[in-house]
């Protein structure tokens, strides 16, 4: 019986463990749509989940969004109850800002058009609190 009650245990404690990861994604997930929203309802074009690349590493990270109003370009990053930066975005975030990095993929074609017309600059990060 006390090996029952532990596999019981174990599996609520990975059961319990999963549903928070899950509530915390889809939370995250509406985190995302409602910041880009709120950009599409002041009159910008929203691109979600555009990718950049360092053309030399071939590393590449995705940002939740490119707002793009003319010629101005906000990089949007959202991060929800504490979630933290990728390992690639930790690398490839600060290379947009100094130009190393550059717009990859079709998304990025969508956001920026064929030319790839962007600007060197910092990501916004939009965080909700822990």
């Amino acid at each position: 019986m006390v090996c029952g009650e532990f596999v019981h245990m174990n599996l609520w404690i990975k059961m319990t463990y999963s549903l928070s990861l899950i509530a915390k994604y889809a939370n995250g997930e509406a985190w995302d749509r409602e910041v880009l929203k709120m950009w599409k309802d002041e009159g910008w074009k929203v691109t979600d989940q555009v990718y950049f690349k360092d053309p030399v590493s071939g590393i590449k990270a995705r940002l939740d969004g490119v707002a793009r109003k003319g010629d101005e370009f906000v990089y949007l990053e959202n991060k929800f109850s504490g979630a933290e930066l990728s390992g690639n975005q930790k690398i490839i975030y600060p290379k947009i800002a100094s130009g190393e990095a550059v717009p990859a993929g079709e998304k990025a074609l969508e956001a920026f058009g064929r030319d790839l017309k962007y600007k060197q600059q910092n990501v916004l990060i939009n965080a909700t609190p822990k």
